[in-house]
């Protein structure tokens, strides 16, 4: 994950702080550490910018989490890498869809 600058997320919303921790805890599993404080997430770089989120009311804060992941990707602030799978998953997935027919 490739941070380009540092940055404060501030998540509004009645989920806004349980959205803030999964946020961080998210980040830091990707390898960008991040602090939560209440509803804002701070990334442990120096503060350049600041993102304002609004959390959907209906989303759960893993959702809404997700949502704000996608919302710093698109901004640039972290890199979201695909995850690569191995030959081995990539059979079983093959062979998977070839019994329910949707692949030769």
């Amino acid at each position: 994950m490739a941070l380009p600058s540092g940055v404060i997320i501030h998540l509004r919303g009645p989920q806004g702080v349980a959205t803030a921790t999964r946020l961080a805890a998210r980040l830091t599993e990707l390898g960008a550490p991040a602090a939560c404080d209440k509803a804002s997430v701070q990334l442990e770089h120096a503060l350049t910018d600041r993102v304002d989120f609004a959390v959907d009311p209906s989303d759960s804060p893993d959702f809404a989490a997700d949502k704000a992941l996608d919302l710093l990707e698109k901004k640039g602030y972290v890199t979201l890498d695909a995850p690569q799978l191995s030959e081995e998953e990539e059979t079983v997935i093959r062979e998977r869809l070839r019994r329910l027919g949707y692949v030769e």
